[in-house]
C-alpha cells in the first residue's frame, strides 16, 4: 500500500513516532484520548527527502495539502508550521528551540516556504550546538501545520516545577498568545498548585486569579496536566491557550528534561514513573547489590505481583521490571501502587498514601474498578486463600513464628566454619525461603492494621463527633504492651544504671536484641557485630532520660492508653438509645482490640523478619570466608558487591578474577552515593511546611538532619530530627531529641507508633524535608497539626 503524503491527527498513523516525529504523534495521542488539541495535519519523515528536491511536482502537491488542510480550519491568526524530529522531545533531551517554528502565516506560499526553513533548522549548526555537545542520533523530521488559536490567555504548565524541590506544578501565562513568553520577552504571571490537592498556593496568587472563572480555568489546568502524564509518562512541559470563548487548548507538550530524578519520584527511558513511597521507610539509606538482589524479587512477588494477579491486572503483574535502583534507594512503579490501591475507596486510604501516589485523581470511582476485579478475587483468592480472613491469618501467622524460630535456632546452631560452600548455599536459600514466607503474611498484616485504624477512627467519628478524632484514635493505638523496640530501648535505658551495667546483663541484651540492625541490608551489621558502639551510645543515653524523663515512658503512655479507652466506655454507655448502645459498644470494643492486635503484630514482625535478615547475614560471611581463602575474593566484604547469582557462582579463581573489576566499579558507585546523599537541592519556599501528624506535642529545637543511623545518634540534646526514615533501630536517639520529621510515613509506620510510645512530636510526610530546612534552623514541630514552622535562619 503506498504511503500517503501527509497524515492527519486523527488517524492511527499519527501514533507512529517514524512517520510523524515526537512532537507530532504525542499530540495526536493526547487529542485521540480526549483533550482539546487543534487539528493538524503531518508531513511524515519518509517525504523529507521529496522535499528537499524543490521540484515543481512535489510543491504543487504540498500546496494542493495546505489548501485543502487551510480550507477545513480557517484561522483568523493565521497558521504555524512546527518541527516533530524524531531527536525531539525526548526523554531525556527535548533539543527545545533548535528546531524552527514559523507562526502567524496566511498564504499557502508563506506556508511552503516556512515549511522548507523548518526542514533546514533540522541541519543547520544551532542543532549541533546543543549545550553538552549532545547529538541527535536520528536526523529525520516530520513537519505539523496547524491552526493558531486566537488566545486571549496563553502560557506554560510545568506538572513538577523545575526550579523548586518543592512538590508543585507552576503555570505562567501572560495575555494573549504566549510567543513572547516563550521567548522570555515578557515577564509573565506565575501561580503554583500542590500536587495533591489541586489548589493554588496562597502565597502565588497573583494576576487574575481572584477572578472566579479564571481561578475555574485554571484547576481545568491542573487536572488536565495530570492526564497528560499519565498518558506521556512523566512530568511535563505543556504549552495551552485559552480561545475567546473561554476554552482550553493544549499546543504542545514534551518531557521535562531539567531534574530526571526529583525527590522520591523517578522516571526511567520509557517515561514510567516510579516511586520511593513503598521503599524508602524500610531502608533508610541506599541498598547494597548483595542485599537487594537477596530479597528483590520475593519483595515484589508479595508486594506487587501477587496483589496484581489477585486483582486481575494480568499485565501489570507480569511486566518484567516492577522495581528499580537509583542511587542505592529502590523505587517501584506508580502505576502499580496505584492499581493495587484502586479498588479501596478514599476514606480507607491513610493521607499519606493518598498525597504521595496521587490516589486523588482517579479515572475511575472505585466500586467500578472493584466490580471489574470480583471474578479474579473470588476465583484466585477467596476460594483458594484464607489469609484475607483475619482470624485464620492470626493463627497462621502463631504457627509460621514458631516454626520459624526452630528453623532461625537451627541455622544458628549449625557448625557454619565446617560448611563446605555448597551447604553454605543451602542454608542461604533456606533463610530466603523463611522470608518469603514472611512477606506472604506481613502483607496481609499491614493491610489489616490500615483497615482496622481506619475502621476505628470511623466509629470514634461517628459514636463520639465532639472529639478530635485522630488525637484519640492514636491514644488508644499507643502505649500497647510488649512492642519489642520499646522493650529494647527500655531494656538499654536499664543497662546505664550503675547495678545493671554488668558484662553478664551486657551479654544477655545482646542475647535478645543482637539479631537488630539500622536496616533490612544484610550489609549492615548487627548490634551483636557492633557491640562497642551500642554501648557507647547507651552511656551517652544515661543523661538524655535522666533530663528528659518528664513522662516519656512507655508506664505514661500505657495509662494514657487505658484512660483514653475508659473516656470512650464511659461517652458510649451515656447513649440513652440502648440498642444504637449496645451496638456502637460492640462495634467499639471489636475494633479496638483488632486495631490494637494488628498495631502492635505489624511493628513487632518487623523484628522477626530482622531474626531471619540477621541469619542471612552471617551465612553470607561464612561464604565470603570460604571465597577469601580460595583467593576469590581480596576482603569479605566485597561480598556485598556481588548479586546473589554472583554469590552463587563464584567458586574458583577464574571467577574472582572476571569479577574484580565488577566489584570496583561497584564500589565507585556506592561511594558516589554515600557522598550525594542528602546534598542540599533548594531552600524552602515558605516558612511553613506541612505534613501528617502522627505523635502529639509542640516541641522547638536546632534542626539536626541524619541520613544515617549514626549520624542519628549523634543528634545533640533536645535538637529536632529531620530524615528521610527511620529504622526501629534508631529510636534509642527518641530519648535525646526534642521532635522528629520525616520525609515519609504514615500514621502507622514505624517511625510514628514508636514517635508515640516515646512521647516525641512528629510530622511525617513531609515532602523534601531535609533539603528544605537546613542544619541548624530553629524549627517548630506540631505533632497534632502536622505543621513545621522555620522559625528564623540558622545561627
Amino acid at each position: 500500500m503506498a504511503k500517503s503524503w501527509s497524515i492527519g491527527s486523527h488517524t492511527k498513523a499519527a501514533l507512529r513516532t517514524e512517520w510523524t516525529g515526537r512532537k507530532a504523534s504525542r499530540l495526536a495521542l493526547l487529542k485521540q484520548n480526549g483533550l482539546r488539541v487543534p487539528d493538524f495535519v503531518v508531513l511524515p519523515t519518509y517525504i523529507c527527502s521529496w522535499l528537499a528536491a524543490r521540484s515543481e511536482a512535489v510543491e504543487r502537491r504540498i500546496l494542493e495539502i495546505i489548501a485543502q488542510f487551510c480550507s477545513r480550519n480557517p484561522s483568523e491568526p493565521g497558521y504555524a508550521v512546527r518541527s516533530s524530529a524524531l531527536a525531539e522531545d525526548a526523554a531525556r533531551y527535548s533539543f527545545a528551540g533548535q528546531f524552527k517554528s514559523v507562526l502567524h502565516l496566511k498564504d499557502p506560499h508563506q506556508i511552503l516556504a516556512a515549511i522548507h526553513a523548518v526542514l533546514q533548522s533540522g541541519i543547520t549548526p544551532a542543532e549541533n550546538a546543543y549545550p553538552g555537545k549532545v547529538q541527535q542520533t536520528n536526523p529525520s523530521m516530520a513537519v505539523i501545520l496547524q491552526p493558531m488559536i486566537a488566545a486571549q490567555v496563553a502560557g506554560v504548565l510545568f506538572t513538577q516545577n523545575p526550579s523548586s524541590a518543592d512538590d508543585h506544578m507552576l503555570v505562567e501565562y501572560v495575555h494573549q498568545t504566549g510567543e513572547h513568553l516563550l521567548e522570555g520577552r515578557e515577564e509573565p504571571y506565575r501561580v503554583e498548585f500542590e500536587r495533591t490537592s489541586g489548589l493554588p498556593l496562597a502565597h502565588a496568587q497573583k494576576g487574575r486569579l481572584s477572578n472566579p472563572e479564571f481561578a475555574g480555568l485554571l484547576r481545568t489546568l491542573f487536572y488536565s496536566g495530570l492526564e497528560i502524564e499519565k498518558l506521556l509518562g512523566g512530568p511535563q512541559d505543556i504549552e495551552w491557550a485559552v480561545d475567546r470563548q473561554g476554552r482550553l487548548w493544549i499546543l504542545q507538550a514534551r518531557p521535562i528534561t531539567a531534574s530526571f530524578v526529583q525527590g522520591q519520584r523517578l522516571w526511567d527511558e520509557n517515561r514510567l514513573e516510579y516511586v520511593g513511597y513503598f521503599f524508602i521507610e524500610r531502608f533508610s539509606g541506599p541498598v547494597s547489590v548483595l542485599g537487594w538482589s537477596l530479597i528483590r524479587e520475593i519483595l515484589e512477588k508479595n508486594a506487587f505481583r501477587d496483589p496484581l494477579w489477585f486483582l486481575g491486572f494480568d499485565d501489570l503483574a507480569q511486566t518484567k521490571r516492577l522495581t528499580r535502583i537509583k542511587a542505592g534507594i529502590p523505587f517501584s512503579q506508580l502505576r502499580v501502587l496505584q492499581a493495587i490501591y484502586s479498588v479501596i475507596p478514599l476514606r480507607f486510604i491513610s493521607e499519606d498514601k493518598r498525597n504521595s501516589l496521587g490516589l486523588r485523581h482517579r479515572s475511575q470511582v472505585w466500586w467500578i474498578t472493584l466490580a471489574k476485579a470480583a471474578p479474579y478475587l473470588v476465583t484466585r483468592l477467596i476460594g483458594k486463600n484464607l489469609d484475607w480472613l483475619p482470624f485464620f491469618h492470626l493463627h497462621k501467622w502463631g504457627t509460621f513464628h514458631r516454626t520459624c524460630l526452630i528453623y532461625l535456632k537451627v541455622i544458628h546452631e549449625a557448625k557454619l566454619a565446617k560448611c563446605n560452600y555448597q551447604e553454605l548455599k543451602t542454608y542461604l536459600n533456606k533463610t530466603i525461603e523463611l522470608s518469603d514466607l514472611f512477606l506472604s503474611l506481613h502483607r496481609w498484616s499491614i493491610t489489616f492494621a490500615d483497615l482496622y485504624y481506619e475502621l476505628l477512627s470511623k466509629i470514634i467519628g461517628l459514636a463520639i463527633p465532639s472529639q478530635d478524632r485522630l488525637s484519640l484514635t492514636q491514644k488508644l493505638l499507643s502505649g500497647l504492651e510488649n512492642n519489642q523496640t520499646v522493650l529494647a530501648n527500655l531494656h538499654l535505658g536499664r543497662l546505664q544504671e550503675p547495678q545493671n551495667n554488668t558484662p553478664e546483663n551486657w551479654d544477655e541484651f545482646f542475647r535478645l536484641y543482637g539479631h537488630r540492625s539500622e536496616s533490612l541490608d544484610i550489609s549492615y551489621p548487627t548490634w551483636a557485630e557492633s557491640k562497642d558502639r551500642i554501648i557507647q551510645f547507651g552511656r551517652r543515653l544515661q543523661a538524655a532520660q535522666q533530663e528528659r524523663d518528664n513522662g516519656k515512658s512507655l508506664l505514661h503512655a500505657i495509662q494514657e492508653r487505658k484512660e483514653a479507652e475508659q473516656a470512650c466506655a464511659e461517652r458510649i454507655a451515656d447513649f440513652h438509645n440502648p440498642i444504637v448502645r449496645w451496638i456502637c459498644a460492640k462495634a467499639f470494643s471489636y475494633l479496638l482490640s483488632r486495631a490494637q492486635i494488628f498495631t502492635l503484630l505489624r511493628e513487632n514482625q518487623r523484628d522477626l523478619w530482622q531474626r531471619i535478615l540477621a541469619q542471612s547475614r552471617r551465612v553470607v560471611l561464612y561464604m565470603a570466608d570460604h571465597l577469601q581463602q580460595q583467593g576469590v575474593l581480596t576482603t569479605a566484604s566485597d561480598v556485598f558487591y556481588l548479586t546473589k547469582q554472583e554469590l552463587e557462582d563464584m567458586t574458583s579463581q577464574a571467577d574472582g578474577q572476571t569479577y574484580a573489576s565488577v566489584i570496583q566499579r561497584r564500589k565507585a558507585f556506592s561511594a558516589q552515593w554515600t557522598i550525594t546523599a542528602g546534598a542540599p537541592c533548594a531552600s524552602a519556599s515558605k516558612a511553613i511546611l506541612k505534613g501528617v501528624p502522627v505523635s502529639r506535642g509542640i516541641a522547638s529545637g536546632r534542626a539536626y538532619i541524619a541520613l544515617t543511623c549514626d549520624q542519628a545518634f549523634a543528634a545533640p540534646k533536645n535538637s529536632v530530627l529531620i530524615a528521610r526514615s527511620i529504622d526501629p533501630a534508631w529510636t534509642p536517639v527518641f530519648h535525646q531529641i526534642s521532635a522528629l520529621v520525616l520525609e515519609t510515613g504514615g500514621v502507622l509506620s514505624h517511625a510514628s507508633i514508636l514517635a508515640r510510645e516515646f512521647g516525641v512530636p512528629s510530622v511525617t510526610s513531609v515532602p523534601q524535608a531535609i533539603t528544605l530546612i537546613k542544619p541548624g534552623d530553629m524549627v517548630k514541630v506540631d505533632g497534632g497539626a502536622g505543621t513545621i514552622y522555620l522559625v528564623k535562619e540558622t545561627l
